[in-house]
């Protein structure tokens, strides 16, 4: 199974597939989080069925997810990851305010929902040079060596 990104066809892709033994070949530009924590879901209930491998680019999502997944995890020498803080798109009306209540709810929910990213920062163990560029909208990145140590930890405080 090949995916690229976490949406909604990954999802399904893997809800889909009943075979015995899984690897997922990933790769991509991340996704949303709700999708994510599903996939995340599907796996760590069975994680003797799966492997997650990678060898490409894995920003955002694709990054969390490797961080997420309970089962084993192949990490070639051109795999990278990349992580910045979270984020959210909000839909805004001809006035420049939030379209509905439901924009005014997700707007005014977010800190609370997203992860605490100072305990983020501490896990990844970025230094403050890396902090700085977090901070500022921007990708820190992560080389093979680096994402196998990271993958190591426990991460799964981000669901919760």
């Amino acid at each position: 199974m090949i995916l690229h990104n976490i949406n909604n066809e990954s999802l399904e892709k893997l809800d889909a597939c009943k075979d015995e033994k899984i690897d997922i070949f990933i790769t991509g530009n991340g996704g949303t989080l709700q999708i994510l924590t599903n996939m995340v879901y599907i796996i760590n209930k069975n994680p003797q069925k799966y492997t997650v491998i990678t060898s490409g680019e894995n920003h955002s999502g694709s990054l969390l997810f490797l961080l997420l997944v309970k089962c084993p995890v192949i990490v070639f020498k051109t795999a990278v990851g990349g992580y910045h803080s979270s984020y959210q798109t909000r839909e805004v009306n001809s006035s420049n305010r939030p379209r509905d209540n439901f924009e005014v709810f997700m707007h005014n929910n977010f800190k609370k929902s997203s992860y605490d990213r100072k305990r983020m920062h501490k896990d990844l163990e970025l230094s403050k040079a890396e902090i700085k560029i977090v901070e500022r909208g921007d990708f820190v990145y992560f080389n093979s060596e680096r994402l196998k140590y990271l993958i190591t930890k426990d991460f799964s405080w981000i669901l919760e």
